[in-house]
């Protein structure tokens, strides 16, 4: 009789390559019959061309011209946008995929999301009859971005991204929000607690989440005059005065808009010890008035983990040089479905049980996603061989090299 665990029991490389891949061919249940009929031979290929540019960093020419039995990057391309209708269409059926890597027993309960708006950096020629292009403060040479909003969870301490939405130039905070939250509606994920960005401080959102009773925690941004002003500090800025930790309350006062009075909620830490200068943090909150402020303190320190998400999306993005918003879109929604695989495989398959709550444990070092990621581009390489040669004009220079 086989034992229940052998140790000689091991998950594989081409295993992992082969469940992403799978993964990404859901997205064809989505497309039209006839098109997935017509180019059904060059889908799985296509699929893994994106996987290698994405596991490479690299582009799709880049990649189709550096290895063997790939198409040309005009035919990825070109497929790609007969297959992706519309950035809307597009977004829908990937956060369907995004979805499925979750199993419904994980959304069970009231989770703790968090959101953030990231930004690619963009450095093609701008189009000023669209609204694709965000302008933002300059960074590596560009003040032209594409914009992307997205939404994890928390489950028994491994992060999902659940959803991802392509954020418009003319986009509001308030619209933002309301898209990430039809797709946690859809998913039946009620959240405990909103742990936003500054980013989405603005009367508009504190209203929709007070009149929807839906918690909220947020950085407050400094506004009004600063410490420094010879008549004193204004606005929210009075906060940062504050020597004590405690409760307090602001009214936001916008234009065209009826004034809102929002919570405020002001920790004070010493990160250097008692006998070096304080730190104060000052956020705004509904519906955490009966917790302690260290305990929202460090509530919203959970957050900062979407950052790292959003750090190891970049390692699995591939590069692009395309104007078309699907498409981008596309690229960072597979980076995103890559590390999604990667939490997968660790709270299923990878964990060892252990008592108490959750019954599991984790521990990333045993696949690291650097590692992941080498396995994917291994077993696909072994698809589509590099090219180690390339063709000279005279044989007779290879003399050269003797």
């Amino acid at each position: 009789m086989q034992a229940k665990n052998n140790k000689e029991d091991k998950l594989k490389s081409e295993q992992v390559q082969e469940f992403i891949l799978k993964k990404l061919l859901v997205l064809l249940k989505f497309v039209d019959c006839e098109i997935t009929e017509k180019f059904a031979a060059k889908l799985e290929i296509i699929l893994n061309i994106l996987l290698l540019a994405s596991t490479k960093k690299q582009t799709i020419h880049r990649v189709c011209e550096d290895h063997k039995g790939t198409y040309t990057g005009v035919t990825v391309r070109n497929t790609l946008k007969l297959i992706l209708a519309d950035i809307e269409t597009t977004e829908r059926y990937l956060n369907k995929v995004l979805k499925s890597l979750l199993k419904r027993k994980a959304l069970r309960g009231n989770p703790i999301v968090c959101t953030d708006v990231i930004l690619v950096e963009y450095y093609g020629k701008e189009e000023k009859s669209k609204d694709e292009i965000k302008r933002a403060e300059k960074r590596k040479g560009t003040n032209n971005f594409h914009g992307y909003s997205t939404v994890y969870i928390r489950v028994n301490g491994q992060r999902y991204t659940i959803a991802i939405t392509y954020v418009r130039a003319s986009d509001s905070t308030l619209e933002i929000i309301q898209r990430l939250n039809r797709y946690l509606t859809r998913y039946a994920i009620k959240p405990s607690i909103w742990l936003l960005d500054s980013g989405y401080y603005s009367a508009k959102v504190i209203k929709w989440f007070k009149a929807l009773d839906k918690h909220f925690l947020m950085p407050l941004p400094a506004r009004g005059k600063g410490i420094n002003s010879s008549k004193g500090p204004t606005g929210t800025n009075v906060f940062k005065v504050w020597t004590k930790s405690g409760f307090g309350t602001h009214t936001i006062k916008p234009k065209k808009v009826k004034p809102v009075q929002v919570d405020v909620a002001v920790a004070i830490t010493y990160p250097y010890g008692r006998k070096e200068k304080h730190k104060v943090s000052i956020y705004a909150h509904f519906g955490l008035g009966n917790m302690r402020i260290r305990d929202i303190h460090e509530l919203y320190r959970k957050r900062f983990s979407i950052e790292v998400s959003y750090r190891q999306m970049h390692e699995a993005k591939a590069k692009t040089c395309s104007r078309s918003p699907v498409l981008r879109y596309l690229i960072v929604g597979i980076a995103f479905i890559i590390r999604n695989a990667w939490i997968f495989l660790h709270y299923h398959i990878l964990y060892q049980k252990q008592r108490g709550s959750g019954g599991r444990k984790f521990d990333t070092n045993n696949l690291t996603f650097p590692t992941l990621i080498t396995w994917i581009r291994y077993d696909i390489q072994i698809l589509f061989p590099l090219i180690r040669e390339v063709s000279i004009e005279d044989s007779a220079r290879l003399y050269l090299l003797q």
